[in-house]
């Protein structure tokens, strides 16, 4: 529904609240998000057209996982109701050209371009914006759109880049053809990008040299009609800044004109112009030379030389934060492209909110490389089988008429066009195709691996899981994937450990000369060999190289000096917590407001110390980066600050929910252990008057202070049903146990119980002794658990039994005969019990709605 303005009044689960613009691809909205009680901005994708698709959600996969001041963060992606749209941190503020001028009018007055304070805030913001892109192009992306619109400054003087829609990833490792597109806006086209050739880092400088120059002098370098600015800028030298704005500064009219070279080599990088700025680049230097893991490079080198045989192979790369799981698929990327094979890469986010995410990125990376092929191997598949590959991978609509997409028919599943599309690629190509963060993968996706691996035949490709282990639940769908995945016969699964000492020699060596063997074992025993922190301490010796080695504690004290309190205190909150804390709960412990907490992690997230996940509904995780990080963290608290923490997560816990044990070890942490035991007894109590389920942690902590059998059997039934409802059954059994022991007189009843519990954990043959060994207090209740699954054994418990419940049941044991009587008396059974659809139990309604099911069904109106 849309309001007065003509803007929808909801986007999914957001309110929206007025319009902020609208660009090529999508409308932005200002909203409000009621799960995080948040304002936002959101983009809604205007168009429904396959590629247009691609080229949103690329936009925010590109930069959802950056994290830097002068980038706009981006929170969720969503898919609902056939709409795409995603969220990101509203910024109060304009662009850049208003920013500097202090209005929206052209200045060309020399003595006003040269103002003094309009010069400070010119060079502020062009600073920022050489940040931003140094960033950005240390991450391999290209915006290929900047231009003063799309250059935001907050109120405090933020700059924020933004608008990445047209964004390219410079991928490592992936081949095929290429789209040749022009993108971008006219005035501020390089040379290359109005040819359509290739684009680099060095297109976005030209186009920032493009909007200094404009600062400057008031106006651009070249005017006119597009196709004649695009000329211009191939063609022409741009006009003196000097002759035009003799007062300019210097140094800034000297990187104008360097970023405006018509070469993109002879172009500075944003690193180099900073530096001609003499403004710190604040921004880490580039990544250290690839060392070691010989053993993981020979395993997927191994499944290479498989693959190119014309068999699958799956390999699994298993190892934890900061092992360098990424950084090993990029470097075999680069080895295996030099034996002729392409690699193709996705990744699990959490905050991708979208069917099978991920996999769409790297199929879509897949088709976009080699279209034509692609489109071909489609038409040669048959329809009932394209349909749902075309269906699930909407980019791969955009390669055929829609006439020619399928039809989806239920009887194929989508593993089999995937099979056929990889095998008919590996014909002429051979692939990598890796898929990293598969602890993160949602069940469909889980599902479709599972089938792709296990299924023959393997497709003939490499397939490349990278997975933190620790961050797999015990018994989650992704836990069952990987158990199937390591009992393949076509798998392998690869452990990255940390660093032996030689390679954190090889790492020192390749950065500081000379290398003492002494300094490495110290950097070794530091970081236990954790790459990540290797690299961390080895760049610290290289900024300091006369200066005494320092400790990894020392380095991370370093990282954390940066933060201001609020984001500090918060960094404090996490290094205690056992498990991430929802939002709400740092929040409560933190004393924070909403807005002030996210901004907290947002400089968190820059100073690379903590992360931000978000589940569908809009419930916020902040995850700690590494558990190293945190022990060094945790080892600069006192005892007393850390005691102050524990006591306010406790708090926080209490007022907002979670895990009993994280409460229960914050009390203990605190010095107030029996405050957990008092809150379990009061939850208990309150759940028992409120004649709602005791969640089983409570009964089982309530338990270790009652007093007095009757409240301890009242708290073991509790506890059982509540185990039960949790669905650990055997849990639930060895708890009646201890009833039968407590309570003697209950032992009938207990051992019945027991029994269903077998029944529900699907021991089908303890259901004619749980009918022979039934309490007669057990009746009506155990031919409403059988009903369903033996009707004949539920009728003869509901002999001489009177009252509603016993009749609908009995209703419902009789509709599931084929005898015409039994039907009837069903019948009249639901008609003399209608009034119970309309009492105030709501437990007689459902069973009434039950009843009412099963004898429509039998007459045949369901």
């Amino acid at each position: 529904m849309r309001g007065r303005s003509g803007a929808p009044r909801k986007i999914g689960r957001y309110e929206v609240k007025g319009a902020l613009g609208g660009g090529g691809m999508g409308d932005v909205y200002r909203v409000f998000d009621p799960a995080t009680r948040r304002m936002l901005a959101l983009k809604v994708l205007k168009f429904t057209y396959p590629r247009a698709l691609h080229y949103f959600k690329r936009e925010f996969r590109a930069v959802a996982a950056l994290s830097h001041p002068n980038l706009v963060q981006l929170y969720d992606l969503h898919q609902e109701d056939g709409q795409y749209f995603y969220t990101m941190e509203m910024i109060d503020g304009v662009d850049l050209y208003i920013h500097v001028n202090g209005h929206n009018r052209v200045v060309t007055n020399a003595a006003t371009l040269c103002q003094p304070d309009r010069l400070a805030r010119l060079r502020s913001t062009f600073v920022q914006l050489l940040r931003g892109l140094a960033f950005l192009h240390g991450q391999r992306c290209i915006h290929r759109d900047i231009k003063p619109s799309n250059v935001l400054v907050s109120r405090e003087g933020v700059v924020k880049l933004v608008d990445f829609g047209i964004v390219k990833e410079l991928l490592p490792g992936g081949e095929g053809q290429s789209l040749s597109q022009v993108f971008g806006t006219s005035t501020y086209f390089s040379p290359e990008q109005s040819l359509g050739s290739q684009v680099t880092a060095a297109t976005d400088l030209y186009a920032a040299g493009v909007v200094l120059y404009e600062l400057l002098a008031g106006t651009p370098p070249f005017e006119g009609d597009s196709a004649d600015v695009a000329v211009m800028h191939r063609t022409e030298p741009p006009p003196s800044l000097v002759q035009r704005v003799p007062s300019a500064p210097p140094d800034l009219a000297l990187v104008c004109m360097e970023l405006l070279k018509k070469e993109p080599l002879d172009r500075p990088s944003a690193r180099e112009a900073l530096e001609l700025l003499k403004a710190d680049p604040e921004v880490e230097v580039a990544p250290a030379e690839f060392v070691g893991r010989r053993s993981a490079r020979k395993a997927l080198h191994t499944a290479l030389g498989a693959v190119r045989e014309g068999q699958g192979r799956t390999v699994l790369v298993e190892g934890g934060s900061g092992m360098g799981k990424s950084s090993l698929i990029e470097e075999f990327g680069r080895e295996a492209r030099l034996f002729g094979a392409s690699l193709f890469t996705g990744a699990c986010v959490m905050r991708d909110h979208v069917p099978l995410r991920g996999l769409d990125t790297l199929i879509e990376r897949l088709a976009e490389a080699y279209r034509r092929q692609t489109a071909r191997i489609l038409r040669r598949i048959a329809r009932p089988i394209r349909g749902p590959v075309i269906e699930s991978f909407t980019f791969l609509g955009e390669l055929l008429p829609a006439r020619e997409h399928g039809e989806v028919d239920g009887l194929h599943e989508l593993d089999e066009g995937l099979r056929e599309l990889f095998a008919a690629l590996a014909e002429k190509h051979v692939l990598v195709l890796a898929l990293e963060q598969l602890h993160l993968a949602d069940d469909e996706l889980c599902d479709l691996l599972e089938a792709l691996v296990t299924r023959d035949p393997h497709p003939p490709v490499l397939m490349v899981f990278t997975v933190r282990p620790e961050a797999v639940l015990a018994g989650s769908r992704v836990a069952k994937l990987l158990e199937v995945i390591a009992r393949a016969p076509s798998a392998q699964r690869v452990e990255l450990l940390p660093f032996s000492a030689d390679e954190t020699r090889q790492v020192l060596a390749d950065q500081v000369d000379p290398a003492p063997a002494w300094l490495a074992e110290h950097i070794h025993g530091e970081t236990r060999g954790v790459p990540l922190f290797v690299a961390e301490m080895v760049d610290a010796v290289r900024r300091d190289p006369q200066g005494p080695p320092p400790t990894l504690d020392e380095v991370v004290a370093r990282r954390v000096q940066r933060l201001d309190a609020r984001a500090r205190d918060v960094l404090d909150v996490l290094c205690m917590s056992g498990r991430p804390p929802r939002g709400v709960v740092l929040e409560h412990a933190c004393g924070l407001d909403v807005d002030d907490l996210y901004a907290a992690l947002r400089d968190l997230s820059v100073a690379g110390l903590a992360h931000m996940q978000s589940t569908a509904a809009g419930e916020v995780i902040a995850v700690p980066e590494h558990g190293l990080l945190i022990d060094a963290l945790r080892r600069t608290l006192s005892h007393e600050r850390r005691r102050n923490l524990h006591e306010r997560l406790a708090r926080a816990y209490e007022t907002h929910g979670g895990p009993l044990d994280e409460l229960r070890r914050h009390w203990a942490e605190s010095g107030e252990a029996e405050a957990a035991v008092r809150f379990a007894d009061r939850t208990a109590a309150s759940a028992r008057a409120g004649r709602t389920p005791t969640d089983p942690e409570v009964a089982a902590l309530a338990l270790e202070v009652a007093q007095g059998d009757e409240l301890r059997a009242t708290l073991l039934r509790e506890l059982a049903e509540g185990q039960a409802a949790a669905g650990r059954f055997g849990e639930a059994r060895r708890t009646l146990d201890e009833l039968i022991v407590l309570r003697p007189s209950a032992a009938s009843a207990a051992r019945c119980r027991q029994r269903v519990f077998r029944l529900l954990d699907g021991e089908l043959a303890s259901l004619q002794q749980l009918v022979d060994l039934r309490p007669d207090a057990e009746n009506v209740p155990l031919a409403d658990l059988v009903a369903d699954l033996a009707p004949r054994l539920a009728l003869p418990l509901l002999e001489g039994v009177e009252g509603p419940d016993a009749a609908l049941v009995r209703a419902r044991a009789l509709a599931s005969r084929v005898d015409a009587d039994a039907q009837r008396e069903a019948l009249a059974l639901v008609e003399a019990h209608a009034d119970a659809q309309y009492g105030r139990d709501p437990v007689r309604r459902i069973a009434y709605a039950r009843a009412l099911a099963a004898v429509n069904e039998a007459r045949g109106m369901i």
